[in-house]
This record gives C-alpha cells, structure tokens and sequence, in this order.
C-alpha cells in the first residue's frame, strides 16, 4: 500500500496528487508551504522552532546557530592523516562553548580560522527526504562559509546539523548564538532501503572527525600496517 508523504492517506500510485491533501508525491525540491505541512504532520522534526514565520523561506528553512563549537588548533605536526584515530579530540581542536543569553559571548571566526559549530535545532529527517545546507548570501558577502564540503544530509538522518566554518575574508566576524546562518533544504525522494545509521547519528554536541571509523579507514589501515 502507498501512503501520502505528507498527510499519510492512501494513494493509488505514487505519482500522483493525493486527492485528500492536494500535495503531489512527486521527487523535487520542497517549498514553504509543504514544508510546513510536514512539520504539522510530524514527518519531519526541528525543534525547537523558535519563529516559525521568520525561519521557513520560499524553498527551505533557517537553521540558527547553537553555542558549541570546535576551534582547529594550530599544532607542529607536520601532517593529519585522517585515516588513524587521534588520541584525543583536543588533539586537533579545542572545544569552545558559549554562554546563551549573554550578548558579549559570541564567537570570533578570524580570518582563516576553522571551526565546527552546530545547529541550535535538532533535526529529525524520514526516510524519503534527502536535505540540503546551504549558507546565508549575507554572511557569504563577509567571507564567511557554513560548510567546506558536507552540503548533504541522508535520509533518516537525526541529530544537530554541523557546520563548517570558514572565514575567507580579510576581517573578524563576530557569530552570535542563536543568529541565522544556513538554510535547510529538503528534497522529497523515493524511500530510502537503508536510512543514515552513521557515525554521526543522534549527535548532540559538535563531533570531531570520524573519518577514521569509516570502512575504507579501516581496511588501509590495515594495508599500511602490513606493508613492510
């Protein structure tokens, strides 16, 4: 039996309009709208949503910025091999958590500085819907990058969206918690088989690199050790 994405009625064929609904089933970007509808219909989850009128735009939803984050930290190795586990976490970064509330505690991103941060909102996606990140054109002007490469987010995929920030312009940016900074964008799809159950499912704080817990890690790894 096939059941509506949206309001979870029966369909006589999944490309069609629900007749109960008016929503088509059919793969594509969602817009504001059928965003919200999914919210109402617990299909998807972010919570909390703290001004649900200012966050859903035409074709996503703004995604703020928690008080957490991991600063990279300059070190005298000569290299980072992501392959091998680091011995620690403040091997590489030094962790940096901010007072909410507290409008002098924000977070300095220099420029050329890196650092992780995460969503405010926790998200919660199904299995037939592939989201998106995407950064804020304005803070773009500035220099400033949300993500460096993970712009995607699996299907089934729970926990606090990380980001990837970058300052490539020449001045300080000063983040604010709880300040807009990316978009989430959500592409309906068919069911996935195998929903996210990755390394980074569930996640409540800004998770270093685990690269290393990767199959491919481990198998050359394993290689590397053997090479005589």
């Amino acid at each position: 039996m096939l059941n509506c994405n949206f309001c979870n009625k029966e369909l006589k064929q999944r490309n069609g309009i629900c007749k109960f609904c008016k929503l088509s089933n059919l793969p594509r970007i969602l817009v504001d709208f059928e965003i919200k509808k999914l919210l109402e219909e617990e299909q998807i989850e972010i919570l909390p949503i703290l001004n649900m009128k200012e966050q859903i735009s035409p074709f996503g939803f703004d995604l703020t910025l928690d008080t957490k984050f991991k600063k990279v930290i300059k070190t005298d190795n000569k290299y980072l091999d992501p392959i091998l586990k680091p011995t620690s976490s403040s091997q590489y970064y030094e962790p940096v958590e901010l007072l909410l509330g507290n409008k002098d505690d924000n977070y300095i991103l220099h420029p050329g500085d890196f650092a992780l941060g995460q969503s405010y909102e926790f998200i919660v996606l199904p299995d037939f819907i592939v989201g998106g990140l995407d950064g804020k054109s304005s803070l773009g002007r500035l220099g400033v990058t949300v993500h460096t490469t993970a712009a995607s987010i699996d299907p089934g995929f729970r926990g606090h969206i990380t980001f990837e920030l970058y300052n490539a312009g020449s001045l300080p940016v000063i983040l604010h918690p709880l300040q807009p900074v990316a978009k989430l964008i959500l592409h309906l799809t068919e069911k996935a088989k195998k929903p996210y159950k990755g390394k980074y499912s569930a996640q409540t704080e800004v998770r270093a690199s685990q690269y290393h817990e990767s199959a491919f890690s481990k198998i050359l790894s394993k290689q590397t050790k053997s090479i005589p």
